[in-house]
């Protein structure tokens, strides 16, 4: 089995006031079938969770390419590209009426019950499919930020690891971007079209339920070059990075980046 394909239904209230499902809920979409893809009976992938090991994700991309309808059906499927000594890759595409409207290339790492980086086994490098992957880019460093705002972490945010989903980082961003493009703080002439969610997970969020709203990250956000902004999630108790992000927000760059696109669209 090297690809697992699965066709799932839109629901009206995950489409946004913006007409769509959000990055956020497409890397969510992406989420189930890559762990069902990693499930299946048949799957290599199940070796990886043997005695306390587990999958962690690392770094992912989520493109998006226009906006649709509510109830619209989804074709979505899941490969893993390339293998490293304990690193995978993992390609994803989202079609609505047999064409791409969402992509996502994710970046995981398998490590063993001591959280000590574990070798892929032989039988996951048995279905790689090869095919090309584009690099993901490179994040910024720091400018200063142009704006900041903050992202309030809720006991709903948390997986059954106990630690934010990243799922959830990717709204995080996206939220923050929202807010800033409202505030102007990028200038007046941001694009306008698809656009892309780069993000890296340099460390992990918990959340003692009693803080409650007190409960919150930093994130800062700054203009990098004419269709590209940089962001960071600090934690501000310690100010230690726990992850870092690059929106690109120009259709033009997303096409150019397409990924295990077998559709010709």
């Amino acid at each position: 089995m090297s690809r697992l394909s699965r066709t799932i239904t839109t629901r009206g209230y995950e489409v946004d006031a913006r007409g769509r499902v959000s990055l956020g809920g497409f890397a969510r979409y992406f989420e189930v079938v890559r762990s069902e893809y990693i499930r299946v009976a048949d799957s290599p992938l199940r070796a990886l969770f043997r005695d306390g090991g587990l999958m962690v994700m690392r770094a992912q991309r989520v493109e998006l390419f226009g906006a649709f309808a509510s109830l619209a059906t989804l074709e979505l499927d899941a490969a893993v590209a390339t293998v490293g000594s304990s690193s995978m890759r993992f390609v994803q595409t989202a079609r609505a009426g047999g064409k791409v409207v969402a992509k996502n290339v994710s970046v995981a790492v398998a490590v063993d019950a001591q959280r000590r980086p574990a070798r892929v086994p032989d039988g996951v490098r048995a279905i790689a499919t090869g095919e090309s992957v584009a690099d993901l880019p490179t994040m910024a460093e720091p400018l200063g930020a142009t704006f900041s705002t903050r992202a309030y972490v809720r006991p709903s945010d948390l997986d059954q690891l106990d630690h934010v989903n990243h799922g959830r980082y990717v709204d995080f961003v996206d939220d923050a971007y929202q807010h800033a493009r409202a505030r102007q703080a990028y200038g007046d002439d941001v694009p306008d079209g698809g656009y892309a969610i780069t993000i890296e997970y340099d460390g992990e969020t918990r959340l003692a339920p009693e803080l409650g709203a007190e409960r919150h990250l930093a994130v800062d956000t700054w203009r990098t070059s004419s269709d590209t902004f940089a962001f960071q999630l600090i934690d501000p108790r310690d100010g230690r990075r726990v992850s870092r992000a690059v929106i690109e927000a120009s259709h033009e760059i997303c096409a150019r980046r397409f990924v295990g696109d077998r559709s010709g669209s």
